[in-house]
């Protein structure tokens, strides 16, 4: 049973890997919320890394949205990603929409301090904030779930979620709706940069035996 938990992690990963390439398309990363919600949301990820016998737990390059929190009020965001994805040739690590107009020192001050990206262990990455909307934060885990339940077709019961966890779906809703990151629905470009941190960490490279990451995605 352990190896086969690691083999079906091992053939998913790899699958992520061909599959979340610059050209991918909304309809492919749906398909692949369903692989990345066993994976990071039911933790079968970690489940397998510790039954191989790997230390502790894969580290993933994250992009934070720390930088921005710590200059503008959360309660004053529209909307905030954290990005990190490259698509079409274009990467975006950090997007920023406010409710009032912002001073230019403070949009210069922002600027200069630039985007924060920091290794973080598996469970901190999935539960960290990918985008803040109308000053709620949703974690990486949540909108994996969104894609998943409730855009990728998967069996799903409205009346299991908690208040939160419902109020941060309709906040998606109206993000998916409304904006757009590189030319791609931004809820669909937030999926594609967590699917491109996970199959571009070190941690996981080195256990499907592939080269580590270069440009963008190789850690500091």
């Amino acid at each position: 049973m352990v190896s086969a938990l690691v083999d079906v992690v091992l053939a998913d990963l790899s699958h992520l890997a061909g599959e979340l390439h610059q050209q991918v398309d909304d309809h492919s990363l749906r398909r692949s919320s369903a692989i990345l919600r066993r994976l990071l949301v039911d933790n079968d990820l970690q489940k397998a890394w510790k039954a191989a016998g790997r230390p502790r737990q894969p580290l993933i390059l994250a992009t934070t949205l720390e930088p921005i929190l710590a200059a503008v009020p959360q309660g004053k965001i529209a909307l905030a990603a954290a990005g990190g994805a490259l698509y079409q040739g274009m990467g975006l690590m950090g997007m920023l929409e406010v409710g009032y107009v912002m001073p230019v020192a403070e949009m210069e001050s922002i600027r200069a301090k630039g985007i924060l990206r920091q290794q973080l262990p598996l469970d901190r990455y999935v539960g960290s904030t990918t985008m803040i909307v109308h000053g709620t934060s949703v974690s990486r885990r949540v909108l994996i779930k969104y894609v998943a339940n409730k855009l990728g077709g998967a069996h799903f019961d409205p009346r299991r979620q908690s208040d939160a966890e419902s109020k941060a779906f309709r906040l998606l809703d109206y993000v998916g709706e409304t904006y757009q990151l590189a030319g791609k629905n931004a809820v669909y470009f937030e999926l594609l940069a967590i699917g491109q941190a996970l199959v571009m960490s070190t941690s996981i490279r080195a256990w499907l035996g592939l080269p580590p990451p270069e440009g963008p995605f190789a850690a500091a």
